[in-house]
């Protein structure tokens, strides 16, 4: 009987983890859709709030804008400027491949290299997201993204507007404005010593 029973929790803990990659791949799904609203539905109540809600809504922008950026360079240049992934596809192929394990009410979905897990926590029965990543490090990302996001449709608009002549030109450009993005400092620099 306790074999029996042993064999039954571990079902359910599989059960649990597969049903927690399910809500991560929706949350994904809708990121890479550029659907804030849709990314939120997966989250626990109060977890959209502050820091996560502004970061999830600084992604799907981005992600939007890159979508703009794609169809523009698309009706410009024909099919040579299709992405050559659809990044929701990248997305939850990292869900998929992500490590699961239950450690009480929560399951955590990681990475070894990624140093923030994807947690869940089951809430009135279904499995929902309850930490996207750590606080400070989403605030820290919120002027990368919100700049990328206005690069890309920049360039989108650029390309519209017959500023480059090839597709690879409208790319460079973009790579250019995110390399400028890289090197630019991310915080304020200090102000000076008084003497």
């Amino acid at each position: 009987m306790v074999v029996a029973l042993g064999g039954a929790i571990n079902i359910c803990r599989a059960d649990d983890v597969a049903d927690a990659r399910n809500t991560a791949r929706s949350f994904v799904q809708a990121l890479a859709k550029g659907d804030a609203d849709g990314a939120k539905a997966c989250l626990a109540p109060g977890v959209a709030d502050a820091d996560t809600g502004k970061f999830i809504d600084a992604l799907a922008a981005m992600m939007l804008g890159r979508t703009k950026l794609d169809d523009a360079a698309v009706a410009k240049f024909g099919d040579q400027a299709k992405p050559p992934a659809d990044p929701g596809l990248a997305m939850v192929a990292q869900i998929d491949k992500a490590d699961g394990a239950v450690d009480g009410d929560t399951v955590v979905l990681s990475h070894p290299k990624d140093p923030n897990p994807l947690k869940l926590r089951k809430v009135e029965g279904a499995w929902k997201i309850i930490e996207v990543g750590n606080a400070q490090e989403l605030q820290k990302a919120l002027p990368r993204l919100q700049a990328a996001t206005k690069a890309e449709l920049e360039t989108a608009q650029e390309t519209s507007d017959g500023k480059y002549k090839s597709f690879v030109e409208a790319r460079m450009a973009l790579v250019n404005k995110l390399r400028a993005l890289a090197t630019a400092p991310s915080e304020p620099p200090a102000p000076a010593p008084a003497h």
